[in-house]
């Protein structure tokens, strides 16, 4: 989450931005998708010119996450494709926030 807090505003500054696991976090809870006119002070309010000026906007999210955490980022990923970001979605296979389901943190 603080990627996105600090790079969505300085976008002068960062043009790839990663979001891991609990990245979307604080979209939880609530409304089944979030303002992208909105959020981050308006960072994505013009899909199209954030497309263009951010390379690489990826968010990925272990499939053992916790519930909570694992609906965040899959909130987050369809309310991007409903604004027409473009973005990466990577779902991890059987890992959870600490690495591999069964693995020390």
């Amino acid at each position: 989450m603080q990627t996105f807090r600090i790079t969505f505003d300085h976008l002068e500054l960062f043009s790839w931005i990663g979001g891991f696991s609990g990245a979307a976090n604080v979209f939880a809870m609530g409304s089944d998708r979030f303002d992208t006119r909105t959020v981050f002070n308006g960072a994505m309010a013009d899909g199209e010119a954030f497309s263009r000026r951010v390379h690489l906007l990826w968010i990925g999210v272990g499939t053992d996450e916790p519930e909570r955490m694992k609906q965040g980022i899959e909130k987050l990923h369809t309310s991007l494709d409903d604004a027409g970001i473009h973005h990466v979605f990577y779902e991890s296979p059987g890992t959870a926030h600490g690495g591999r389901r069964g693995a020390a943190a």
